[in-house]
């Protein structure tokens, strides 16, 4: 299939037009997500100037801090069947930012908002209080987006892990991987991480940018297979009995039961370090107890120490004396006249 038929494809694309019809969606949200900084805004200025064969513009202010810029939701439609999703990327992995992922991931929150994180229930309320504003119809397709030039770490392969795992709990689709930067000799560690991880579409890309703004065929030809890999994956995933009200459904009591099971965890975490710290406390104060009963009981020494000390001397003293007196009256003894006084 050349690259006329595949952009025919991406267009023409309809789930009315699926074996089973539309099972109740309309549209396939591309939902992008992962770590701040890794090129999600600049990945979708390549995609929108790619598919629409146009001149770069930086249509999702995209900038040198890259998605940091990103505070909310926002969307970009590239046919009125497909929309991409600039979601707000996390600094870090902990579980308060993995929950807001997983929460824009399953499109529980309004598209073209911003977003705030939360801690405790507050994303609870959030994601109630945006029902209204979310669409059931929307089917959810996870791209993760990594810059290869981050070498990743044993203990970020195991968060990754975990929330690929999550991810495809939640939409009942395995995350689709966009790697930035692809000439960067970071390249084959970071496919294999991927790979071992579970990902099955794997796509390398460079981007478009301000200082790279020319447009190549290369980057159009990636981006085309990109968009033609996700078609025939949701082709394939609506071949399946599906229902989009009880996926939304599904997906709500999924975050929500994340977010309690989260609280429990960071609670007992918190207890658990009280407990700790309560203990290091203990140990800490029988510790300095310890020290100042030895501290005692050296200056008792100390003080015993020169108390005897003192009482030799006082006997050297004494035996001195005696031994001087007791010369003084053998030496009378030996001479008595010259002991004896005169008339």
């Amino acid at each position: 299939m050349d690259e006329e038929e595949r952009r025919r494809k991406i267009r023409d694309f309809s789930f009315d037009k699926c074996k089973r019809g539309n099972q109740g969606f309309q549209r396939i949200l591309l939902q992008l997500f992962g770590l701040t900084a890794h090129g999600k805004s600049s990945f979708i200025n390549s995609v929108i100037c790619a598919w629409f064969k146009s001149d770069y513009k930086n249509y999702a202010n995209a900038g040198d801090s890259e998605d940091l810029r990103t505070m909310g939701r926002r969307s970009y439609s590239l046919t009125k069947n497909i929309v991409l999703v600039d979601n707000r990327g996390c600094p870090t992995m902990n579980m308060y930012e993995t929950g807001e992922i997983f929460a824009q991931l399953g499109n529980l929150l309004p598209l073209d908002q911003g977003v705030g994180w939360s801690k405790g229930f507050g994303l609870a309320d959030r994601i109630v209080e945006a029902e209204p504003l979310v669409k059931a119809s929307d089917f959810i397709i996870p791209i993760f987006v990594y810059r290869v030039t981050n070498n990743p770490s044993p203990n970020l392969k195991g968060e990754l892990t975990e929330i690929f795992k999550t991810a495809e709990e939640l939409t009942n689709v395995v995350p689709t991987v966009i790697l930035t930067y692809k000439d960067h000799p970071n390249i084959r560690g970071v496919q294999t991480m991927f790979r071992d991880i579970g990902a099955v579409q794997i796509f390398a890309i460079e981007n478009y940018t301000e200082k790279n703004p020319k447009r190549r065929r290369e980057t159009e030809e990636e981006v085309i297979s990109f968009l033609h890999g996700v078609i025939c994956d949701v082709e394939f995933q609506a071949d399946l009995p599906r229902d989009a009200d009880q996926e939304m459904m599904g997906r709500k009591w999924f975050v929500l039961n994340y977010i309690h099971t989260r609280e429990l965890i960071i609670q007992k975490t918190n207890l658990e370090k009280q407990k700790l710290m309560a203990k290091q406390k203990l140990e800490e104060d029988f510790r300095r107890k310890q020290e100042e009963e030895e501290r005692q009981k050296k200056q008792r020494r100390q003080s015993l120490q020169v108390r005897l000390e003192e009482m030799e001397r006082d006997y050297d003293r004494l035996r001195s004396q005696d031994q001087r007196q007791f010369e003084q009256k053998m030496r009378e003894l030996k001479n008595p006249k010259r002991s004896k006084p005169k008339n």
